[in-house]
């Protein structure tokens, strides 16, 4: 039977709902910048973060040119004081999964041991954590800046492992991203949860074992999980 002991969690678009988030950091980057774009609505600007941002996996470089490339700015806009502004005022507005603290409280609850992996820089993904009070439920935390490693690299999840103090058949990661999250978490020897709803999945690719639409089913799939013969895994989705 398969002992499943741990969970792990990515961060953004898992846990924490980043679009949300950037919907939340609007008012901030419009008090910031409002002035200057008096013509655009706060929730005008929120959706044209949230496209800017591109779920995250956009340089923030480039980000910044797409934003002073809008029309309405009436004034010069500052690439570095928007990209100051964003590390310090952006982690602070984060916005969990609605069904975020409850997962893992019951998780907790059935013995789990809970922990994150994300990429990202260390002062803004420890920013979220800590608006989240996040390290409560997770004694175990890795962020690629700070441990010189990064997904889909394998050693990120060796070193989660190791910290766990269990072997890679008793862990499942969950995460959204179909690569850099489920298939490196699976190479690692890691049971996959994919969090579907944010990036397709590779259609070159055989369909995940286990998906979820939301966090609060991975409770009782993890349990299935648990429950099953090793190797007859039944389908999630």
């Amino acid at each position: 039977m398969t002992d499943i002991r741990a969970i792990l969690f990515d961060l953004d678009n898992t846990l924490v709902d980043r679009q949300a988030s950037i919907r939340r950091y609007a008012e901030a980057f419009h008090r910031e910048f409002g002035h200057a774009l008096p013509s655009v609505s706060v929730d005008l600007l929120a959706e044209r973060l949230v496209r800017a941002d591109q779920g995250g996996y956009r340089d923030k470089q480039d980000m910044s040119r797409t934003i002073s490339g809008w029309a309405e700015w009436e004034s010069a806009f500052d690439v570095v004081q928007f990209e100051r502004h964003w590390m310090w005022e952006f982690p602070a507005h984060a916005v969990a999964m609605d069904d975020m603290r409850a997962t893992l409280e019951t998780l907790a609850a059935r013995g789990m041991t809970l922990g994150i992996i994300t990429n990202g820089s260390a002062r803004a993904q420890n920013g979220k954590i800590m608006a989240l009070h996040l390290w409560r439920h997770c004694p175990v935390i890795l962020v690629s800046e700070s441990c010189g490693l990064r997904k889909p690299d394998p050693k990120i999840f060796a070193l989660a492992l190791k910290q766990l103090g269990l072997s890679a058949g008793q862990v499942c990661f969950v995460g959204d991203h179909p690569e850099a999250d489920i298939m490196a978490a699976e190479r690692a020897g890691l049971t996959g949860i994919w969090r579907a709803g944010f990036h397709p999945w590779p259609q070159n690719h055989p369909q995940p074992a286990f998906q979820v639409q939301r966090l609060s089913e991975v409770p009782d799939l993890v349990l299935r999980i648990g429950a099953a013969d090793n190797g007859v895994h039944s389908k999630r989705g």
